[in-house]
């Protein structure tokens, strides 16, 4: 949840893990001052503060504390793909020492702070739904369904239409020039991974409240939509 100082306004970045957010993130602070944020795990938090999922986030920000509040939500096997490369990526030290991994090939991947795991794409899966059912915490909230994040005021995108849309928001909100960024710095992206049925299937399961809150916002070609509230349908109550 990191937060943003730029041109007196004050902005509120739901990060949920995995969504470009580090760019954005990186694009504010060249604007302004960012709080709330660290890279290293913290004794007094469950996860890092950029990555408080929306009960603890509601607790510790009034509504309507920032000028405006804004997250970005992923296809979620894409996001969980992502996951599994950073992770690999952060143990074997770069992407061109992988290239591609087949659903039988077993790799050492890094698991969660100073946690490793061997295995294949599938097993791992499996251990990370079971560590985060068991926790939600678990990861640094990595795992954790993005609907865990989202709540009501809050202007959502879609990653799949692109971050310079959001980019272009922060301009607008902050009433700031557009600077110059690379939002794909991310090395992980060249490995490629063969998903099996089967592990498709758990993903979409595990993921299913995710997947029908953005196939509802779907529905609307605005840049972003602002979610008032989230009803039992998980359909957003307003657009903009």
């Amino acid at each position: 949840m990191p937060l943003a100082r730029i041109n007196n306004r004050l902005l509120h970045f739901v990060h949920i893990p995995k969504t470009g957010g580090s760019g954005i993130t990186d694009y504010m602070r060249r604007k302004g001052k960012v709080a709330l944020y660290s890279r290293e795990e913290l004794e007094w938090s469950h996860t890092t503060p950029q990555h408080m999922a929306f009960d603890v986030r509601n607790i510790l920000l009034p509504d309507g504390f920032a000028d405006a509040s804004f997250a970005i939500l992923r296809n979620p096997l894409e996001r969980l793909l992502s996951e599994y490369r950073y992770r690999a990526t952060r143990y074997c030290g770069g992407s061109n020492k992988i290239g591609k991994v087949s659903k039988n090939d077993k790799l050492t991947v890094e698991l969660d702070w100073n946690e490793k795991f061997y295995g294949t794409f599938g097993e791992w899966v499996n251990v990370v739904f079971e560590k985060c059912l068991a926790d939600p915490y678990a990861c640094d909230n990595h795992i954790r369904p993005q609907v865990d994040f989202v709540g009501r005021n809050l202007n959502i995108f879609l990653f799949e239409r692109g971050l310079e849309k959001v980019l272009e928001w922060i301009d607008l909100i902050t009433d700031t020039n557009r600077l110059s960024a690379s939002l794909d710095r991310n090395e992980s992206n060249k490995i490629r991974i063969e998903v099996s049925d089967r592990d498709l299937e758990r993903i979409r399961e595990f993921y299913k409240c995710d997947y029908d809150l953005i196939n509802s916002l779907k529905h609307s070609s605005a840049d972003c939509q602002i979610i008032e509230q989230i009803n039992q349908n998980l359909d957003p109550i307003s657009v903009i």
